[in-house]
């Protein structure tokens, strides 16, 4: 019952962030990327494409039945993009971030950048009330 709610929560809270976008990425393909990839392709009825440095470790170029490209081709996208930064640790998603707007190749800002980990803490304090989140 809890996981339910907390999933509610959560897809609450992402759904005004997405809305615009017809495709997500989710940048980072461990236990909390799909997790959030979850969210979105369930919840929010969006299609997910997962990005990850270590896209070459998988030569079917899917994870969970999604695609998974390279973050060299996020960059050359022309399209608006929503990412989401998906790292249990903070400080490893703010360097993502960092980079992602670094090699941005259309000098437009054009994405809108979430982090992850910065989603599920709001939930679950939005449930539990002011509380620490630890992966």
């Amino acid at each position: 019952q809890i996981s339910f709610e907390l999933k509610k929560i959560c897809t609450q809270m992402l759904i005004p962030l997405i809305e615009n976008f017809q495709k997500v990425f989710v940048f980072c393909v461990g236990s909390l990327g799909r997790s959030v990839a979850r969210l979105v392709t369930e919840g929010c009825n969006k299609e997910v494409i997962f990005v990850d440095e270590m896209f070459d470790k998988f030569p079917s170029n899917r994870v969970d039945g999604l695609s998974l490209i390279s973050p060299m081709e996020l960059y050359c996208a022309d399209e608006k993009r929503c990412v989401i930064v998906c790292n249990p640790q903070p400080a490893v998603e703010m360097k993502i971030a960092k980079t992602i707007k670094k090699n941005e190749q259309s000098n437009k800002n054009n994405f809108n950048l979430i982090f992850g980990s910065q989603l599920i803490k709001e939930s679950a304090s939005s449930f539990f009330g002011k509380c620490e989140v630890v992966f």
